[in-house]
C-alpha cells in the first residue's frame, strides 16, 4: 500500500457529510475553517485521518453530554499552511481536558487510560482513543500538542508536508 495525496479540503467535507446527522440530533456544530486558495495535501490514507478525527469528535460529543451549563455546541477544526507543514486545530467548547490530565496533559495519550466514568464512578471505554490519534499522527512523523484553552479541549497536530 502507498499513500496517496489526501485533500484535505474534499476530506473534511467528507468528515462534515459523515458526522452530519449524528451531530444535528446532539445540537453540536462542526465549523471547518481554511485558506480558499491553498492546496491541502498531503500524502496520507484516509482511514488514518478517520481514526484522528473520528476518536476527536467522538470525545467532544462525550464532553458535551457532561456540561452543566447552557451553550452553543461548538467544534472548530481550522487549516493552516506555515512554511513545510499543515497545521490543523481542533477545539470544542464542551468540558476541557479532564482533570485527571491537568499535572501533566500528555498522559492523556497513555494507552488504557481513560477519565471518563459510569454513574458509579467506574472506568469506561477501552482508553485507547487518544493513544491511536497519537499513533496515527507519529506514523506520519507528526506532532500533537494539547494547547491550553479558556473554554472546552483544544490540540494542535502539525504534519510535515512532503514533496513529491
Amino acid at each position: 500500500r502507498k499513500r496517496g495525496n489526501l485533500n484535505f479540503v474534499k476530506y473534511f467535507d467528507s468528515l462534515s457529510q459523515e458526522w452530519k446527522n449524528v451531530l444535528k440530533n446532539r445540537n453540536i456544530e462542526l465549523i471547518i475553517k481554511k485558506d480558499t486558495k491553498a492546496k491541502y495535501l498531503f500524502r496520507a490514507f484516509e482511514m488514518d485521518m478517520n481514526t484522528i478525527f473520528s476518536n476527536l469528535i467522538s470525545n467532544s460529543i462525550d464532553s458535551f453530554q457532561n456540561l452543566k451549563v447552557m451553550r452553543d455546541r461548538e467544534i472548530l477544526i481550522n487549516m493552516n499552511l506555515e512554511d513545510e507543514n499543515l497545521i490543523i486545530d481542533y477545539s470544542d467548547n464542551g468540558t476541557g481536558l479532564p482533570k485527571a490530565f491537568e499535572n501533566n496533559k500528555e498522559n492523556i495519550f497513555l494507552p488504557f487510560t481513560t477519565s471518563k466514568k459510569d454513574r458509579n464512578g467506574n472506568d469506561i471505554g477501552t482508553g485507547l482513543g487518544m493513544y491511536l490519534v497519537k499513533n496515527v499522527i507519529d506514523d506520519y512523523n507528526g506532532d500533537v500538542i494539547i494547547l491550553n484553552s479558556e473554554i472546552g479541549f483544544k490540540l494542535r497536530i502539525e504534519f510535515p508536508i512532503r514533496k513529491n
